[in-house]
């Protein structure tokens, strides 16, 4: 476990590394697939769980070659496993041998070892109960599975009946079975009713106040088996059955009555993320339709079917939809009219910053408009001449895929290597020594002001800020407050 906390925080700054994902998949696994511990991880590498999250679910698709769902499903097979042996802290006996887990054991080796100190602790201490209450909360085990323990240590590993070790013996009887008929007498009753009684409701009450699940009620009686007779057994037998029908009857009504809860549920819940989208829609201003939906990633299909639903059954959201759309329609139409026609000039006639004039780059796309590119070449039709379009049309063919990104394109920035500044002669030859290399430090700095900005990170942006950066318009004090004020927001 320290060994994963220290390839971590050795990492931690470049977190794409696959040793990086690895040993957080690995202390993820060590945790039994429990998520608090990125929590826990969080205070010692200061990366927020939600970023650790999408990072671990990078590794599990791209390394381990599984979807979400393939990986739920295999996480909840290992769960059905390891959960019953979890404890949740380090396992102090195995600790002592070398082996650091939070588990009572991992495989048959750790098991047979772990067995015997339990054991070899008791019998030192007579069997006593404060030793089973010291091994209880050490571990994280209840009283019954303490005694199964020593028992199958004696059974399976010393080939030796549990009653060769007399205190062992009694205490085992005394938890098991003895202990239930002494302290519950209330259950004991229980059970003389639900022998006496042909009422299958009262059986039904009886149980279901008796504090245990029909099957465990029905192994309890099984312990109290001694003290009834073989017709108070049978009597109780047939009972059973009887209640196990009617229970059946009645869980099957009570999974319906749960399954139209669920749908009228589900109905209400998609009611609720319609209206949302309405809402929000309804909110934004100085935004054109297009924009509104890519920003907020929504489809056109989606925004019509949350409109439907909203038309069915909340008609007075919806006669106000109405009552805006149309001037929103106005209002964005010009507003797109207006980014079309700034996308144009900027593209054609570039920026003057500091005296000195700077050629359109994609990262100025993003601060002009929120139109998707590949919706702008149309849009851009409906106001501008057909060589006006054909300038915009040359932008997006020659930068095709400049509004889309991914944790592999971030991967490929920072791995890939990159001089700048390299001069050469009066000959055209390089001049040794000239140059440098573009630092991790540098990269990172330039990914996050992509993110800050809401801007995609691919080949096409990344060079648009790194050619920002050499040309002094990126400075790192305005990006880290820019990012400051963002968070704060």
């Amino acid at each position: 476990m320290d060994n994963l906390i220290k390839v971590l925080k050795e990492n931690k700054n470049t977190p794409y590394l696959v040793d990086f994902r690895k040993s957080l998949y690995d202390y993820y696994v060590a945790n039994n697939y429990n998520s608090k511990c990125l929590n826990q991880l969080y205070t010692i590498i200061d990366i927020r769980p939600g970023i650790l999250k999408s990072y671990l679910y990078s590794y599990i698709k791209e390394d381990l070659g599984m979807t979400k769902e393939q990986f739920d499903e295999y996480k909840r097979e290992q769960k059905q496993k390891t959960d019953k042996n979890f404890i949740g802290k380090e396992n102090q006996i195995l600790k002592e041998k070398g082996i650091k887990t939070l588990f009572l054991w991992t495989n048959e080796d750790e098991k047979e070892i772990f067995l015997k100190e339990v054991y070899n602790y008791s019998k030192n201490q007579k069997f006593s109960f404060h030793a089973a209450e010291k091994i209880m909360k050490d571990y994280n085990i209840s009283e019954s599975r303490y005694y199964r323990l020593l028992k199958e240590y004696m059974v399976h590993y010393l080939r030796k009946p549990i009653e060769e070790e007399p205190t062992l013996y009694k205490h085992y009887c005394f938890s098991v079975i003895d202990k239930r008929k002494l302290c519950n007498n209330k259950l004991l009753a229980s059970f003389n009713q639900f022998i006496e009684t042909d009422d299958v409701e009262k059986m039904d009450y009886l149980v279901s106040n008796s504090g245990y699940i029909p099957s465990v009620y029905k192994t309890n009686f099984e312990l109290y088996s001694r003290i009834f007779s073989e017709e108070e057994i049978k009597k109780f037998e047939d009972n059973m059955k009887i209640y196990s029908e009617y229970r059946s009857q009645h869980v099957r009504e009570a999974r319906k009555e749960k399954m139209l809860q669920n749908a009228e549920e589900k109905l209400k819940q998609d009611l609720t993320k319609s209206k949302g989208i309405i809402y929000l829609y309804l909110d934004t201003d100085n935004e054109t339709f297009l924009g509104f939906l890519n920003k907020n990633n929504i489809s056109k299909e989606e925004f019509n079917t949350a409109l439907s639903a909203v038309k069915l059954y909340d008609k007075e959201l919806y006669a106000k939809y109405l009552l805006v759309r149309n001037a929103k329609n106005n209002m964005s139409t010009e507003l797109t009219k207006n980014q079309v026609k700034e996308l144009l000039d900027k593209l054609t006639n570039g920026y003057e910053e500091n005296g000195e004039k700077r050629n359109f780059d994609v990262i100025d796309y993003f601060t002009i408009t929120s139109i998707p590119a590949s919706n702008i070449v149309s849009v851009s039709s409906k106001y501008l001449k057909p060589s006006q379009v054909s300038t915009i049309r040359k932008f997006v063919n020659f930068n095709k895929g400049f509004t889309s990104g991914s944790l592999t394109d971030e991967k490929t920035i920072l791995s890939e290597k990159r001089i700048v500044g390299v001069k050469f002669d009066k000959w055209g030859k390089i001049i040794e020594g000239s140059g440098r290399e573009i630092t991790e430090e540098e990269k990172l700095f330039l990914i996050d002001y992509l993110h800050s900005n809401y801007i995609p990170v691919n080949r096409f942006t990344y060079k648009a800020a790194l050619n920002r950066y050499l040309n002094g318009l990126l400075v790192k004090e305005d990006v880290k407050k820019l990012t400051l004020e963002k968070d704060n927001n």
